[in-house]
């Protein structure tokens, strides 16, 4: 009876990390995306090659 209880506790926590270490590194990605396209825009302007990506507002 104990032993299923904890078995049940353990793999909740497990999937709970689990899940919450993929939404982590899956935000990080994004900010990473979005850290290298800025970076990449830069040195266009830089070098005088507009970007296609820039957009005028």
């Amino acid at each position: 009876m104990h032993l299923s209880f904890y078995l049940i506790f353990i793999s909740v926590i497990a999937v709970g990390a689990f899940v919450r270490t993929f939404w982590v590194e899956r935000a990080c990605d994004e900010r990473i995306d979005k850290i290298v396209q800025e970076i990449y825009q830069l040195e266009n302007q830089i070098a005088g090659n507009p970007s296609p990506q820039q957009e005028k507002p």
